[in-house]
């Protein structure tokens, strides 16, 4: 992890002040009376679109570290990569994927450049978005089309369920791994037509079969029981049963409680100057604010723009960008940003920039939260580490918040 100047128990309330009545809870003093932007986070904050993320990393990390590191076992490897993730949420996905190779190139084994791993990642997480999006939009109703990756692998598991996503994301993981020279998409493609040759296969079977393809294809295939006891262990088994993906979903089912009228209350409180903050893909966050019937709600959706270096902290750079001038008419000052997130970046940030802190404490719907991993109180430390002045658990009580966090309660 990037070390980064988390001021730790630096400001804290000797006990938190919690506002009756409500899940509002002030954990340090703050002066919010000049407090003028208000810029918030959006996945995990405002949308909870892409709940359950951490079950896509863990598979195609795990996957690739499994592949590689051939002197490492399933089961360390896996840990290794759950708490990894969980310790990282929140930093650059370029940066969370190094610990594939870091792990991969301590155990014999030679890794790929990040941006490899990231790929993987991406084409399926962007089909878990699809298939959650469809929920709304279509009613559950099937896919037209599969031009990309993403679309291919979202046909498929909105067949046959989330059990195949997994299984994609551990087939085109261990192949991109197998053969570096090849491209994702590729790599993809095959795993896509061993699971597509006969869908009433079994995992077993299934498994059985990447193994063969790997062996014919040169790719240092390893024993099946280590791909079976990594699909165990990615809770592949029992998400064979699990189709969320065909059933209708209403606008609010992904929606943080309250969010919305959160956003109608900030831009009274605030004028207007209402944003959301983007760190990768400001296009994807426009589609799905809009969907969400919040796009009138916000001044603009502010992306980062590009970097030449990947590990760059985007949120450090819209809040710079805001201090620039650049977004809003006026140079943002001291004390006149109010952040709004579940991420330690955009908080330790708004933090720095003498700003009011205000942390959602969502739950990301993880399958691993049971075993510890990606828990409400792990995000609690987070934030708290990073700069929080006040904690919610959702934004039910919408209006008291704002008036909360426009006081003096240094």
């Amino acid at each position: 992890m990037e070390e980064y100047p988390f001021p730790e128990q630096e400001g804290l309330l000797a006990e938190p002040r919690i506002i009756p009545g409500t899940d509002i809870s002030v954990i340090r003093g703050y002066d919010g009376r000049r407090l003028r932007v208000a810029l918030l986070d959006w996945d995990g904050n405002i949308s909870t679109l892409k709940d359950t993320w951490p079950d896509i990393m863990a598979a195609t990390n795990a996957a690739s570290v499994v592949q590689g590191a051939r002197n490492f076992s399933v089961r360390d490897a896996v840990n290794g990569v759950l708490s990894y993730t969980g310790r990282s949420i929140g930093e650059p996905t370029y940066l969370q994927m190094k610990y594939n190779c870091l792990l991969i190139d301590a155990n014999e084994g030679e890794a790929a450049d990040p941006s490899r791993y990231k790929e993987v990642y991406n084409i399926h997480l962007k089909a878990q978005d699809a298939l959650v999006r469809n929920r709304i939009k279509n009613g559950g109703m099937p896919f037209s089309v599969d031009n990309t990756p993403s679309e291919r692998i979202a046909k498929i598991a909105y067949k046959n369920g989330k059990g195949y996503l997994l299984l994609s994301a551990i087939f085109t993981g261990c192949i991109a791994q197998a053969y570096p020279t090849m491209s994702v998409e590729e790599a993809n493609n095959h795993a896509l037509g061993i699971l597509l040759e006969d869908l009433s296969k079994t995992p077993e079977k299934n498994i059985i079969a990447l193994t063969e393809f790997l062996n014919s294809h040169g790719g240092n295939n390893l024993s099946p029981n280590r791909y079976h006891h990594l699909f165990r262990m990615i809770h592949g088994p029992e998400s064979m049963n699990v189709n969320p993906y065909q059933q209708a979903a209403s606008v609010d089912d992904f929606l943080i409680p309250g969010a919305r009228n959160l956003l109608q209350g900030l831009n009274r409180s605030f004028e207007g100057r209402v944003y959301i903050a983007s760190g990768s893909d400001v296009e994807a966050v426009r589609i799905d604010a809009a969907l969400l019937g919040l796009d009138e709600l916000v001044a603009d959706i502010v992306g980062a723009g590009s970097s030449p270096d990947p590990r760059a902290c985007a949120k450090r750079r819209i809040i710079e960008k805001f201090k620039r001038g650049e977004v809003d008419d006026i140079p943002l000052q001291r004390g006149e940003l109010a952040g709004f997130e579940d991420g330690f970046p955009e908080n330790l940030w708004t933090y720095v920039a003498d700003g009011i802190a205000v942390g959602m404490l969502s739950p990301d719907h993880s399958l691993y939260e049971n075993e510890g991993h990606f828990t409400v109180e792990q995000k609690r430390a987070r934030l708290t580490r990073s700069g929080s002045h006040v904690l919610v658990n959702s934004y039910r009580h919408a209006l008291r918040l704002i008036e909360e966090i426009r006081k003096n309660a240094a």
